[in-house]
């Protein structure tokens, strides 16, 4: 395995061999099925909150996550069931794997392993660019290369991913930002193994739709959306930066809601606001909105 560090010649990095190989290698190979545990460690200003969870991944949109109280995401094909507020599956319309990391960020593989056959760290502006030369390293028992990746522009921090050396597969991820750390990681993991099609449906009882709390998770979804419009405005020049330079809409949705820490969904209803409506005149119009949506929420 060719694990040369090149110079690039392009200012802000380096490019390494070895990097582009097994990105390439975990889309044109990768994997097939997996099944394993992950853990997420957060520390926000010295206190620290962890998680596990257990996943069963195969293609064609079928997934399994489940942590110490319960099943966090269910899916076979277009049949998706996401834990709700009241702690129970629910089946969701249109729902996903990257819809259902959205909601549960630190316990769901996706945010690590992606799809099988996906292009990891695909968006050439976001954490794409080796800065150092890999360090050979195991992670689950498994022989990987941890990279550090260079920091996009508008972030200070670079990103540290451990890519596994056979599959390709993001193994492990740990960025630091503004006081807070977050670690997650793969701590057990069997590739191309086979799954019990049984996993793929719920094994506990599912809930409908709470319809008085969509009622209210609508408020909570505006209430988002509004300040987030309020974070844009903010960050309007890298705003305008990251519509320019992404690849299409959905990596420019990627890059806005980690610049503005809001939901995937809402980092695309910024994208589809008109450009004058990040004006300076629209400001007062968002604030009134977002403090009539905090009135209705606190009635």
């Amino acid at each position: 395995m060719d694990t040369t560090v090149v110079a690039s010649g392009e200012p802000g990095g380096r490019r390494v061999g070895l990097w582009d190989e097994l990105r390439t290698k975990y889309a044109d190979v990768g994997f097939t099925s997996a099944v394993g545990e992950l853990r997420s460690v957060t520390t926000v200003d010295g206190e620290v909150t962890a998680a596990t969870a257990s996943f069963a991944i195969m293609p064609g949109g079928r997934w399994n996550v489940t942590d110490d109280h319960g099943e966090v995401h269910v899916q076979q094909g277009a049949r998706c069931w996401i834990r709700g507020g009241r702690g129970h599956l629910e089946p969701v319309s249109g729902g996903s794997a990257s819809s259902a990391a959205a909601k549960w960020r630190h316990m769901h593989p996706y945010r690590l392993l992606g799809d099988p056959g996906d292009w990891l760290f695909a968006d050439p502006h976001n954490y794409h660019s080796p800065a150092a030369d890999p360090v050979a390293t195991t992670v689950a028992g498994r022989p990987a290369w941890e990279f550090l990746l260079d920091p996009p522009r508008g972030k200070i921090n670079p990103l540290q991913a451990t890519l596994d050396e056979h599959t390709g597969a993001c193994l492990r991820v740990y960025e630091h930002a503004d006081g807070a750390a977050h670690l997650m990681e793969i701590s057990r993991v069997e590739f191309n193994v086979a799954v019990d099609p049984r996993r793929f449906l719920p094994s506990e009882p599912v809930m409908e739709p709470d319809y008085a709390e969509q009622s209210h998770g609508q408020l909570q979804a505006d209430l988002d959306r509004f300040a987030g419009y309020l974070r844009a405005l903010d960050h309007a020049p890298e705003l305008i930066d990251i519509v320019q330079h992404s690849a299409d809409p959905s990596v420019a949705a990627a890059e806005v809601a980690e610049l503005l820490e809001v939901s995937d969904l809402t980092a695309r209803a910024i994208l589809d606001q008109p450009v004058h409506r990040f004006t300076a005149l629209y400001r007062q119009r968002f604030v009134e909105q977002l403090t009539r949506v905090r009135e209705l929420l606190g009635s």
